[in-house]
């Protein structure tokens, strides 16, 4: 099963292993999902009926050119019954409030004010949340989650860790 993948922080800095693995590795694989060429961080593909947006939240700030192509990917998607959206970092912190980026959750806050979706997913801050927003007259439902594939062996015996 494809594996879609949002830009995080480890990601973001040119000098950095993950900036290389994410470009020569993700990348081109999203791509082949995807059935064309990746040319930015954030993209979106539909299932059924459902529109699935996967954003750079360290580049997305209002008016750059990231956000001018999610309010029209939002527009277009008055047609489909459901909208996720994916992003490293929260549009609302519950915890561990310097875990944010302002610029970002500025701007996606008030673009979802306008435009109503179904959940917003998001890491970052290594928490389990689930919450619910009023933002004008839509509600935001928010689910931040910690990591995903952890080891699959079984949990060590506490006596066992030296």
């Amino acid at each position: 099963s494809p594996v879609y993948i949002a830009k995080g922080n480890h990601e973001g800095n040119k000098d950095s292993s993950g900036y290389k693995a994410y470009q020569d590795i993700v990348l081109p694989k999203i791509s082949s999902y995807l059935g064309y060429t990746l040319k930015t961080n954030y993209y979106s593909f539909e299932y059924n009926d459902t529109k699935l947006i996967i954003l750079d939240s360290g580049e997305l700030e209002v008016k750059s050119p990231q956000y001018q192509w999610l309010e029209e990917k939002l527009k277009s998607s008055k047609n489909n019954k459901h909208i996720f959206i994916f992003a490293h970092d929260p549009i609302f912190t519950v915890s561990r409030v310097f875990f944010s980026y302002k610029p970002f959750m500025d701007a996606m806050r008030g673009l979802l004010g306008e435009c109503p979706i179904d959940c917003f997913f998001s890491g970052h801050t290594h928490d389990q949340c689930f919450s619910l927003h009023n933002l004008g007259e839509n509600r935001l439902f928010q689910i931040t989650t910690t990591p995903i594939g952890l080891p699959q062996n079984e949990a060590l015996d506490r006596k066992s860790v030296v």
